[in-house]
């Protein structure tokens, strides 16, 4: 059963706002980067009540942070691309049990168990075609970082990470455990309107999650996944059974009002719809559905570049997702179609006099 928490999860905020904190610029700019691409604006939506809050939030962080012993390249590598994000947040269930466990040794996170939680998620960002191989080696690791569609600096900290694992997690870890006080803290600086966001949180999603969790993010009542608010992070993350979902998620794609959600809605399945690969994807879907790399295969496109297009299409609700045989599926997602008709009837079909 999905359990929805009226509460932040520390060890993600921390771990995400250690690597977030002291780079709010780079991090603002994604995010107006992100919503661009889907055809919203960024700049003014930068402007917002949210914005204010996060950048509240980020800053009472780093003014009560305790600086990461020894000094970790995590740390300090440049915010240029999400991928390197979602890649190092793949991380926080193993930092979680580790802080939990705190006589636990290091020793199980060894290359072996690294590269197995990498190589998946270097497949996916890959620029080659290359078909996913199933030996969990550092070759195979390699090949696949050195073609993926992320910065060199990113790239030379993954490699680094699968060679001394128990250096980074020993790491992170310290810096985490030392770190909570600190989220603690920035948490207490936004506490009237954090309430308020946790609160609308639970109710949203209680009314909204046979649309906004079963449907698009591939979740089913029966699952044993825990859903947690996240602030730091304005979008969604699914790690092992926990969902964590931005508070500004909502607010940030569809606006704050019935008309401007509308409006924002219709914007982003317009948008994927003006860009000739994404119709032809809709179009080859039309005909049967196909996983990433069949997707890949049949467009000629590169697996990261699939993946982009495949988030955005599914964001915009024309394209759902399923699991068969160990394999996500994507499926033309017919209620979004509809919906788009209605849309456009709603704001362009003639009124009556």
């Amino acid at each position: 059963m999905i359990q929805i928490k009226q509460q932040l999860d520390p060890v993600f905020e921390t771990y995400s706002l250690l690597y977030l904190a002291h780079q709010k610029k780079h991090y603002f700019h994604l995010i107006e980067k992100s919503l661009n691409t889907l055809g919203l604006q960024g700049n003014e939506v930068a402007k917002s009540k949210p914005f204010d809050i996060l950048e509240r939030y980020l800053d009472a962080f780093l003014k009560h942070q305790v600086a990461p012993q020894p000094a970790s390249s995590f740390y300090k590598l440049k915010l240029k691309d999400e991928q390197s994000l979602i890649i190092l947040l793949g991380f926080v269930s193993d930092i979680s049990k580790a802080i939990e466990s705190p006589d636990q040794p290091f020793c199980h996170f060894n290359e072996t168990y690294v590269l197995e939680k990498l190589i998946p998620l270097f497949a996916r960002i890959s620029t080659t075609n290359l078909v996913e191989k199933k030996d969990s080696n550092f070759d195979t690791f390699l090949e696949y970082v050195m073609h993926a569609s992320i910065d060199d600096s990113a790239k030379w900290l993954f490699v680094s990470l699968a060679k001394n694992p128990t250096e980074f997690f020993e790491d992170v870890v310290t810096s985490v455990r030392g770190n909570i006080s600190a989220f603690e803290k920035a948490t207490q600086q936004i506490k009237p309107e954090l309430d308020i966001l946790l609160q609308e949180f639970v109710s949203h999603l209680d009314e909204k999650k046979e649309e906004r969790i079963y449907k698009s993010f591939n979740l089913f009542p029966d699952s044993n996944t825990i859903v947690y608010p996240t602030l730091s992070v304005c979008g969604a993350l699914m790690n092992f059974h926990h969902f964590y979902h931005g508070l500004f998620f909502d607010r940030l794609m569809v606006g704050n009002d019935v008309l401007t959600s509308n409006k924002n809605d219709l914007l982003m399945k317009t948008k994927a719809l003006s860009d000739k690969s994404k119709m032809e994807i809709l179009l080859s879907l039309r005909e049967k559905p196909k996983y990433s790399l069949e997707l890949a295969e049949a467009m000629s496109l590169s697996p990261s570049t699939t993946s982009h297009h495949m988030n955005l299409l599914v964001l915009s609700g024309l394209v759902t997702t399923e699991k068969h045989g160990g394999k996500s599926y994507y499926h033309i997602n017919e209620e979004g179609i509809q919906k788009l008709k209605g849309e456009l009837d709603y704001f362009f079909a003639p009124k009556e006099l």
